[in-house]
């Protein structure tokens, strides 16, 4: 077993290279909507397949607008958000809640906010289509006072599909959870009955039973599981368990040929990184984020913490300010645009910081563009700090 460790003689020589910055700023082709109520900076969606849906915060309506701030429809759609987030558009349409005289139901809508298909009888619909998919609750009448729930599986077109995973949920039914991605070409599904998690393929076969308390998403061939909820191993893409058992705290997934494990120390626990044949390869470190372009984001205590970037051979390239990258609620790694959102900035792998908030209120990014607010206007801007477009109070 080899042991790495990552210590301040590696960076000394070191420094925080002096870039340019994105920040936001409107231009000449910033356009701008008018508006009697300021909505929301809550109300407005993430950017989904060039769509994206804004709330009225009078009317309590909803617009779609393009993601270069056209208006497709204005505030017309009665979409019912209690608890539920904004959908994002897949391939032009949306699972929604709408209401229609003082009744709601749920439904397939498109960008023109027209109902592909009314979903009858669903009591409980997914937030989002993933990978095509979401799933619902399903209440079937059998008498006038009886009624079975069943689980249902729905496409982009409203129709009932994946059989395979149908299941009569009556009395056995918690919340609802959402359609996982596919990821190797297995998703993760929940068994009501058992309440376990398995794994099914596009065809809807299932794979791996449902037998686990926890399951991640497959990446790079592994996925770890727990039967428990606090004993980790991971398995392979058929079911066949292929690690050793950790069980300090739950483990950090597959990137770039290592993953993250948790040892016991004296004050707190701490990262290693291990391979796929569970030797650890660094660490332990007081912090540590996956791998990412070649890069990851630790955190090491050296007369106080530092943070530091690491290459794939564990030597520290570059020291980091003030950051705390490690925190992966607060971390969204951008696999098509290469890039890191690290609260409100926008960071390249090797730490340069390509976007900064300046003190801007940003939602995360999605498809290339964030909602915005300042105190007097929302919108959507781009990576490049550019706002596409902005929605302002009107003047009269």
């Amino acid at each position: 077993m080899k042991l790495r460790t990552i210590t301040l003689a590696l960076v000394l020589a070191m420094g925080i290279e002096a870039v340019a910055q994105s920040v936001p700023h409107t231009t000449a082709a910033t356009k701008i909507h008018s508006i009697d109520v300021l909505p929301y900076v809550e109300d407005m969606g993430k950017m989904s397949d060039g769509y994206v849906l804004v709330g009225d915060s009078k009317s309590k309506l909803y617009a779609v607008f393009t993601s270069t701030g056209d208006v497709v429809i204005p505030f017309s759609i009665p979409l019912v958000r209690s608890g539920r987030s904004i959908p994002k558009f897949y391939n032009g349409v949306i699972p929604a809640k709408l209401t229609q005289n003082n009744k709601s139901f749920f439904a397939v809508l498109n960008t023109r906010g027209e109902m592909v298909k009314q979903l009858k009888d669903v009591t409980e619909l997914g937030e989002n289509f993933v990978d095509g998919y979401v799933p619902a609750f399903k209440a079937i009448p059998l008498s006038a006072t009886r009624r079975k729930v069943v689980l249902r599986y729905y496409d982009t077109t409203g129709k009932e599909v994946l059989p395979n995973l149908w299941q009569d949920v009556t009395g056995t039914i918690g919340m609802l959870q959402e359609m996982r991605p596919f990821c190797d070409g297995l998703s993760c599904y929940y068994d009501y009955k058992t309440r376990r998690y398995g794994y099914f393929d596009k065809t809807g076969k299932i794979v791996v039973a449902a037998k686990y308390a926890k399951a991640h998403d497959y990446s790079e061939g592994l996925a770890w599981v727990s039967e428990d909820g606090t004993q980790w191993y991971f398995i392979d893409t058929e079911g066949k368990p292929c690690s050793q058992v950790f069980s300090v705290e739950e483990p950090v997934d597959f990137h770039e040929g290592v993953a993250i494990v948790y040892k016991r120390g004296t004050s707190r626990n701490e990262p290693c990184y291990i391979d796929a044949a569970c030797n650890v390869v660094c660490g332990p470190l007081y912090a540590a984020s996956r791998f990412f372009g070649g890069y990851a984001w630790v955190t090491v205590l050296n007369n106080g913490t530092h943070d530091y970037v690491i290459d794939r051979s564990f030597k520290a390239v570059k020291e980091l300010p003030r950051l705390a990258p490690h925190n992966a609620d607060n971390t969204i790694y951008d696999e098509a645009a290469g890039n890191i959102q690290v609260g409100e900035n926008v960071y390249a792998p090797d730490g340069t910081c390509l976007f900064d908030a300046n003190r801007w209120i940003i939602k995360k990014f999605s498809d290339g563009l964030a909602a915005f607010k300042t105190d007097n206007t929302v919108g959507y801007l781009n990576k490049q700090g550019e706002v596409v477009f902005m929605i302002k109070l009107s003047d009269f």
